[in-house]
């Protein structure tokens, strides 16, 4: 309860209100002169005279390293924490405050300056206990929280207790919260706590205690619980007082918002995002008065000590940018605000240089000119932090930097640089941070910033091989995309790109660049398709196009299908992705005669993706796609002509015959795909598989192809496995017959084709086995393989056909156990003489 004491006479004023007569042997009451003040809020306070100085016997009653602090008063005294009976503990320590007092008017003037003079709680509980404290009717407006210190003190920290075990007041928590009202010296007091306007002049300090020193007069003058109007405004002012309002730079409730200070408007701006234009015009008013380009210095000095991790440093870095966006470089506020910071740059401290390198970044990002020589002095500055052994440093001088080499890049090819050597130098060093940096956050800062040329495209591309799976979606969902048409990209480049992205161990990666090739690649094909004149413009480029087929088979022709559309090529899972990703695609196409008439390498390889897609899809899918899916018979015979084409060619010894093997082998691989229930169908596909077998001047892949084909025509049990090995036997013999005698003076020419037709026919051997499961032994044909063609290879000089033939008798081995254990040594001995 707010008291006075008994008698002035017996005990002088005391300095503050929150005192009581409980509290009596709570400290020694060392009488003090009517010239006492308030003791200010800082880690030394002062309980003697502004007159006096400090005690020498005080010494002995230090804990540790003995020192003493300067008050606000300009008195050394020795802070609380290091005297012994220091015990009273603030009990806020949720706001991470850690001051402890051995005086308890002291203490509870800490506690109440959290309240930054506002109206206090009508009810109070205790921090260690479940005792409760309230306000009544005729009670002053303090009574409750005067009453919960003086318990807290006596009948906790008194006995030795601690905050150990403190309860966290929640309701207290969340009606501060609302008002604004708790506020901590270091963490919850924000950046600009100590950005209240200072005027320096002692005399107008002076008059201020001296005006509180008769507020405090009337306070021990009045009754206690009156209702005494002047009693309760000289008790909120003084706590106010206690709390140091110049210092912590807050404004009081009601003052008017046109006559905010500099302090005022950046304290206003940390506490939110919202509202930063309105402040910045608000600042812009100020700028022609006296002091403010000190004023507006001192307060962005003040945040270079704040911590990355705080928010209301990064929202004062945000309204600094506000203000200056509307700047001009050459300006002088905005000039002596640079020249402040740029030694900070190379300041010791980490936090120092960060803040003062994002503040010259942020800041030189919205300026639209700037003076040449300040430029100068900038760009060496970023260049130096550019090797900071800070990461945060780096990553604000290189999003900077990335900027300033792409204005140094366009004024050297308008011919306005005077150093030529410059720009190349600058970018140079740029491109070596990309490369090197061990940061992750640096090398994606300029993936991002770096401007986009001839020179510097092939050191962004290579970021889709970084190590940090971030930088490598970067590239795929927000470089590339902003490269502009892929097909200025060499066809390697698309090529390693998508073979890199499809294929990355990250899934976001991989998805990054399905939806790269399947929405922005296609489109740049489509807009090329759909666009009737050179009047195109930039919406209509970016727009989503109506499904276009020669857009498609434009794009395949883009990325080299008949390179990268092999079995496991990059193409295949390209428009794996692409079909699922496009099903306006999906309905588009038709396999109507004229498309199997006039097959290109490009539509053969989109009709093998959309049917395998569609047999691989569910159930509902297959039922609603089967009627585009042709016949056996079809595919049987658009696969005999192009059959016919190319071994035509291939006899007629013609050199482009790439083309034409491509369009086969997509057909073999639709062969592989369909129903072969159907048997008249399943009889033309075995006739003509059987025919493509036993040529032998038919390449090794198409050979491949029709062997995996026959053995999905014949039926998957052990009699269709018997028939299987039966037909490929036959074909290897027909091969094999191809060699004649020949005349006596091509002995030699007889000589290379019997190598080549046993390599022929051994691979067609090597095809089979791959394809059987069953065992070796009982199957007369695989007997009869190993006996006349498998074994024979073995035994031959030509080196090609000894390695063919260990091949096969390996995979032979894997189909009997007992065949491997006694050709282990052959196999050992093939290792030793490296066969």
């Amino acid at each position: 309860m707010l008291t006075r004491p008994p008698s002035p006479e017996a005990r002088s004023p005391s300095p503050i209100s929150v005192w009581s007569e409980d509290d009596a042997d709570a400290s020694s009451m060392a009488s003090s002169s009517p010239s006492d003040v308030v003791p200010a809020l800082t880690r030394g306070n002062s309980i003697v005279s502004s007159t006096s100085s400090a005690q020498t016997s005080m010494a002995s009653s230090v804990i540790g390293e003995g020192f003493v602090l300067e008050s606000h008063d300009d008195v050394l005294t020795v802070p609380d924490r290091y005297q012994i009976d220091a015990d009273l503990v603030c009990p806020f320590q949720i706001l991470d405050c850690e001051r402890v007092f051995a005086d308890i008017r002291h203490f509870k003037v800490h506690v109440f300056s959290h309240f930054k003079g506002h109206e206090l709680p009508t009810s109070a509980s205790c921090f260690l206990c479940d005792r409760k404290f309230a306000n009544g009717p005729e009670d002053d407006a303090a009574q409750a929280w005067n009453a919960v210190l003086s318990h807290l003190a006596h009948d906790h920290y008194r006995r030795g207790q601690r905050l150990a075990t403190v309860r966290t007041d929640f309701e207290l928590m969340r009606e501060t919260a609302g008002s604004h009202e708790a506020v901590c010296g270091t963490a919850q007091r924000g950046v600009h706590d100590e950005c209240g306007e200072k005027s320096g002049q002692e005399a107008t300090r002076f008059d201020e205690k001296h005006d509180h020193k008769e507020k405090l007069d009337v306070i021990v003058a009045a009754p206690p619980g009156g209702n005494n109007k002047s009693y309760a405004t000289a008790t909120a002012n003084c706590i106010l007082y206690a709390a140091d309002r110049e210092l912590f730079g807050i404004r009081r409730q009601g003052s008017s918002n046109n006559s905010m200070s500099v302090g005022e408007i950046f304290a206003d701006a940390q506490r939110s995002n919202v509202g930063h234009k309105t402040l910045a015009k608000r600042l812009r008013r100020l700028e022609n008065k006296a002091g403010f380009e000190g004023q507006i210095k001192q307060s962005i000095s003040r945040l270079l000590e704040v911590s990355k991790s705080e928010v209301a440093g990064q929202r004062v870095v945000k309204f600094v940018t506000v203000y200056f966006q509307d700047a001009d470089g050459s300006d002088a506020t905005t000039t002596a605000v640079l020249l402040n910071l740029l030694p900070y740059t190379c300041a010791k401290d980490r936090t120092v240089r960060y803040r003062a390198t994002q503040l010259v970044a942020q800041i030189l990002a919205v300026l639209s000119a700037i003076d040449d020589d300040l430029y100068r002095m900038i760009r060496h500055e970023l260049i130096k932090r550019l090797y900071d052994k800070v990461p945060a440093t780096r990553l604000e001088a290189a999003g900077a930097l990335g900027r300033i080499v792409e204005n140094e890049l366009d004024s050297d090819q308008e011919g306005h640089d005077s150093d030529e050597e410059a720009a190349p130098t600058l970018l140079d060093k740029l491109l070596d941070v990309l490369q090197n940096d061990s940061n992750a956050d640096v090398r994606r800062k300029l993936l991002l910033n770096l401007p986009i040329t001839p020179n510097t495209l092939p050191y962004l591309l290579e970021r889709a091989r970084d190590k940090d799976a971030a930088t490598r979606r970067a590239l795929y969902s927000r470089l590339l995309p902003k490269l502009g048409d892929f097909r200025h990209l060499s066809v390697s480049m698309r090529e390693k790109l998508l073979r890199w992205g499809l294929r990355d161990r990250d899934e976001q990666v991989r998805k990054a660049t399905a939806r790269l090739f399947s929405e922005r690649w296609i489109e740049d094909c489509a807009s090329t398709k759909a666009q009737a004149s050179d009047a195109s413009t930039v919406d209509d480029k970016l727009k989503i196009h109506d499904a276009s087929i020669p857009a498609l088979l434009e794009l395949l022709e883009r990325i080299d299908i008949m390179n990268s559309g092999a079995e496991n090529g990059v193409g295949t899972d390209a428009m794996r992705e692409f079909w699922k990703a496009r099903p306006d695609y999906v309905d588009a196409v038709a396999f109507e005669d004229d498309f199997w008439d006039k097959l290109s390498p490009e539509s053969a390889f989109m009709a093998r993706t959309f049917i395998t897609f569609v047999c691989q899809s569910d159930a509902d899918q297959r039922a609603r796609e089967e009627d585009r899916i042709p016949e056996v018979t079809r595919i049987g015979f658009y696969m005999q002509k192009h059959l016919n084409t190319l071994l035509d060619s291939l006899r007629a010894k013609e050199e482009d015959n790439a083309e034409q093997e491509f369009i086969v082998e997509q057909l073999l691989h639709i062969a592989h795909q369909l129903d072969y229930t159907d048997e008249i169908g399943r009889r033309k596909m075995f006739t003509l598989l059987r025919e493509a077998i036993s040529t032998a001047d038919l390449p090794e892949e198409i050979t491949r192809l029709a062997v995996e084909g026959l053995r999905l025509v014949c039926n998957p049990n052990a009699a269709g496995e018997r028939e299987f090995t039966s037909v490929i036997l036959e074909a290897i013999a027909e091969v094999h017959d191809t060699i004649l005698p020949p005349p006596p003076k091509e002995e030699e020419q007889k000589a290379v084709k019997t190598i080549m037709v046993n390599l022929k026919c051994l691979h067609i051997a090597q095809c089979m086995l791959e394809n059987i499961r069953g065992s070796l032994q009982g199957n007369v044909h695989l007997e009869s393989m190993l006996s006349n063609l498998v074994i024979p290879a073995i035994r031959s000089y030509e080196i090609p056909v000894r390695e063919r033939g260990v091949l096969c008798l390996g995979l032979c081995c894997l189909l009997e156990p007992k065949l491997a254990v006694e050709n282990t040594p052959l196999f050992v001995h093939c290792i030793n003489r490296e066969h």
